[in-house]
């Protein structure tokens, strides 16, 4: 096993009240990151060409949540549009080499 990692993702928990004008919403998001970015001496680009997404996701579990013991969540995304499923099983490990593999 390599231990380098080619991508790193960062994910944000946000608040829907911020989007309540979706366009303002988004505007303030990217400020606030692009200033963490720029504090960091990183660099963020801003993506102007958004797709929204509509979709309804769902994370499954046990009654008494044995995935989420072993750092395993899963998650079932259903497409508005096309009434698809798509199901994603997924690592949180603190050490970022094992969620990676």
């Amino acid at each position: 096993m390599s231990n380098s990692l080619d991508s790193r993702e960062f994910k944000l928990i946000l608040l829907p009240k911020i989007f309540k004008n979706l366009n303002k919403g988004i505007k303030k998001i990217q400020k606030i990151i692009v200033a963490k970015v720029d504090a960091l001496d990183g660099t963020f680009e801003l993506d102007h060409n958004i797709n929204l997404e509509y979709r309804r996701t769902y994370y499954l579990d046990t009654v008494n949540y044995k995935l989420r013991s072993k750092n395993f969540f899963l998650r079932v995304r259903k497409d508005k549009e096309s009434n698809k499923y798509t199901t994603t099983l997924k690592c949180r490990h603190p050490d970022r080499y094992i969620s990676a593999e």
